[in-house]
């Protein structure tokens, strides 16, 4: 049998009300002996809140859902550790909901709603379309659902969104190479770089950078990759066709498949192929030669992004716009000048 605050209370010897001051970390004046054996008892008796009845009362459930898009991406595992741990600052529950294609996105905002949850945090699939997005964020209005939206900057009253300045993160990964008087700049490029805002931004840096050099823009040099290693070992090997000296992969990943193809192909990095990747996850300070990478601080957006849901939901307030997060050029060992 479940145990209650009815059974803490007769095994005390207190009123109902009283363990209830203590145990909800109510205001009171209750002593300190007191507390102590309200505690101790529901410790010796296995005492579990019962979340759902205590919603009943505060209207509150105290979980938050989290819609990421792959778990096993580190860059969405940091987001949900970040968001996780401010959660556990303030006795939230996180829910994290692995969403396997952009349909996931909702069937599980459906989820999260029939589960009551008092916010949702949301890295949508890459090429949703904005109208689901719509439809999305309509849902969770209805539910008085408050939302935080992840790399998908829109100007909606009363929902946040958490991005990096992926443009400017872009431009300094290009202008690097630049500098290093490479000329012929692959890019491999997100899958959706002509979609989505934050695929399209790290064009865009990209291209800024070359003009900004007086470089002409070769199209041709630009390879939409998937995110992943193979795909970064296909789009490197049509690039190493083009003559390229340096190549700009828009994650790591793909970065890590230009250093598969170059070991296959006896290129050599960075003294015959300059790299720089985007994200600057856990595994690039390890490769050899160390990744030359565009730093997002993942944890902290994640972190932040629960923040904001759990101090609007504190203090009954509405959602900031938004909240632009400063990339960072980590300048490691994949990279050197182009001797002429």
């Amino acid at each position: 049998m479940r145990t209650t605050i009815k059974d803490i209370a007769k095994e005390t010897n207190l009123s109902l009300t009283t363990v209830s001051l203590v145990l909800n970390n109510k205001p009171h004046r209750l002593s300190k002996e007191t507390c102590e054996r309200v505690l101790a008892t529901a410790k010796k008796l296995n005492y579990r809140p019962n979340r759902m009845a205590a919603s009943l009362v505060t209207n509150s459930t105290r979980i938050i859902g989290m819609i990421i898009n792959d778990i096993s991406n580190t860059y969405y595992a940091e987001l949900a550790k970040g968001a996780e741990a401010r959660c556990r600052e303030e006795g939230y529950a996180l829910i994290i909901c692995n969403a396997g294609s952009k349909k996931d996105n909702e069937q599980y905002i459906n989820l999260l709603i029939e589960q009551s949850v008092d916010g949702v945090i949301s890295a949508f699939w890459p090429d949703v379309a904005e109208n689901d997005v719509a439809q999305i964020i309509s849902q969770a209005d209805q539910a008085s659902i408050k939302l935080v939206l992840i790399d998908f900057p829109r100007n909606i009253p009363n929902i946040s969104y958490i991005s990096l300045d992926n443009r400017q993160g872009a431009y300094l990964a290009t202008r690097h190479l630049i500098n290093l008087n490479h000329r012929r700049i692959g890019f491999i490029a997100d899958p959706f770089y002509m979609k989505t805002l934050s695929a399209s931004q790290r064009f865009l840096g990209y291209q800024n950078a070359l003009l900004e050099a007086d470089i002409n823009f070769d199209d041709s040099l630009v390879v939409p990759g998937k995110y992943t290693i193979e795909s970064g070992y296909h789009c490197t090997k049509a690039l190493i066709a083009k003559e390229v000296t340096a190549i700009f992969a828009a994650n790591d990943l793909m970065a890590y498949g230009s250093y598969q193809y170059a070991r296959e192909k006896d290129i050599i990095i960075p003294d015959q192929l300059s790299v720089v990747g985007f994200d600057d996850i856990i595994y690039s300070d390890f490769f050899s030669p160390q990744l030359t990478t565009v730093r997002q601080p993942t944890f902290q957006m994640g972190y932040q992004a629960a923040n904001e849901l759990i101090e609007s939901l504190k203090n009954k307030t509405e959602l900031k716009s938004s909240i632009i997060f400063a990339p960072e050029l980590i300048i490691r060992k994949s990279t050197s000048a182009l001797t002429v």
